[in-house]
């Protein structure tokens, strides 16, 4: 179990998410993700790292990164701790605490209002409209450590919207990209 301090200026809610990474060859890779609980001692996170331990990824540290959903803002925590296979880091009687102060810097992608997609946060299908006058080239979903999960199939976009259905999607943070011939759009949606 893993509880949180965070700056005062950022709220927490039940629509936030944290996850757990280690560096990888091509930029962080996320082991682990979870949404926080309600509890009588606050809000606390259960949340379960996989990885091989016999893989050179899963020698170094794992870091952790908080998104808040209220504000969209991503921090990373001041501690780290060495992955080890089977070992429990916090309990409900005395849960892990983690520090958040330093805020990230947002994707460079564009947040415009030419891609919207909604409900956000959502549970298994999300609504994508396009509102932009260039025609959608590609539209494809990553997760938040920038792995292209989806590619979508939705060339009618700008005339109604584009249904993506997810039943056995992870809960987690995405982003969901449209490129077009001059640019690149990106909106963050939270499952």
């Amino acid at each position: 179990m893993i509880r949180l301090e965070v700056p005062s200026s950022q709220p927490q809610s039940l629509i936030d998410a944290l996850g757990a990474f280690v560096d990888g060859p091509q930029g962080p890779i996320c082991i682990g993700q979870a949404r926080p609980m309600d509890t009588d001692e606050g809000l606390l996170y259960f949340l379960t790292a996989f990885g091989e331990t016999d893989a050179a990824l899963f020698q170094g540290e794992v870091h952790f990164r908080w998104l808040s959903g209220l504000t969209e803002l991503e921090f990373t925590a001041d501690e780290t701790v060495e992955f080890e296979a089977n070992q429990l880091h916090g309990d409900l009687e005395s849960p892990m605490l983690l520090h958040f102060k330093e805020a990230l810097a947002m994707p460079e992608t564009s947040m415009d209002e030419n891609l919207v997609a909604f409900p956000n946060p959502f549970r298994n299908e999300l609504s994508i409209h396009w509102h932009g006058e260039q025609e959608v080239l590609e539209l494809r979903v990553e997760d938040a450590s920038g792995k292209t999960i989806d590619v979508l199939d939705c060339k009618g976009i700008a005339e109604g919207p584009c249904r993506w259905v997810t039943h056995n999607l992870a809960s987690g943070v995405y982003f969901i990209h449209a490129i077009t011939a001059t640019g690149h759009h990106a909106v963050r949606v939270i499952k």
